[in-house]
């Protein structure tokens, strides 16, 4: 509505129409919403591995443990996860993504397979997948496996690592540098709960 309205407003200023258009006040969110839970990733990632879909289960450890944008991992190759970490150009910046060593351990039978420079994030051809061709198939991954849909897309794998980041270690500077963000209270919405959460904050708080 407030795009709409600005639109208005500057056609007035170029047509010389004297005009003032107010616009419509929007609260800020306090929660986050179709957020996916560590039990839903365990039971995705299961669930693909029983299935034989190892190249999902691999897309998904990455997206996870990365916190990438779908764009950057699906560029990941096996030489990077070896190097422990690979810097990538998005959005006319660089900036360096952090691979950790458990997850070099979890894609090592996997990492077997592929040539130094193979991407690991593949299609049935063995060629890259694309980020479109990632979240159709994250979709139907979900419904198959009784997961809410809405849950599992690509990027909501990277609010999932900054929340499980957070639980494991308060730097929210350290977090705004792993994850690209050139502010840091774009970090923080990070720092927000669901509203299941906090319900049951709430509700173990108030005991008087």
């Amino acid at each position: 509505m407030n795009l709409k309205l600005t639109a208005i407003s500057k056609y007035c200023t170029f047509a010389g129409v004297s005009v003032h258009i107010k616009r419509v006040a929007v609260q800020r969110c306090t929660l986050i919403r179709n957020a996916i839970t560590r039990s839903e990733v365990e039971h995705l990632i299961g669930s693909l591995e029983e299935d034989g879909c190892e190249r999902f289960a691999v897309i998904v450890r990455l997206l996870a443990k990365t916190g990438g944008r779908i764009s950057e991992v699906i560029r990941i190759t096996k030489q990077d996860i070896s190097r422990g970490y690979v810097d990538m150009q998005t959005k006319g910046k660089v900036r360096r993504i952090y691979l950790p060593d458990t997850l070099a351990d979890e894609l090592a039978p996997f990492l077997d397979k592929l040539r130094p420079g193979d991407v690991l994030c593949r299609n049935r051809f063995g060629r890259q997948i694309t980020a479109r061709g990632v979240g159709k198939m994250l979709r139907q991954f979900a419904e198959r496996y009784g997961i809410p849909p809405e849950h599992v897309h690509p990027h909501a794998f990277r609010h999932f690592y900054a929340v499980e980041f957070l639980k494991q270690n308060p730097n929210v500077a350290l977090l705004a540098d792993t994850l690209g963000h050139s502010d840091i209270n774009t970090t923080r919405i990070y720092l927000r709960q669901t509203e299941e959460q906090q319900r049951a904050e709430i509700t173990r708080t108030v005991n008087w």
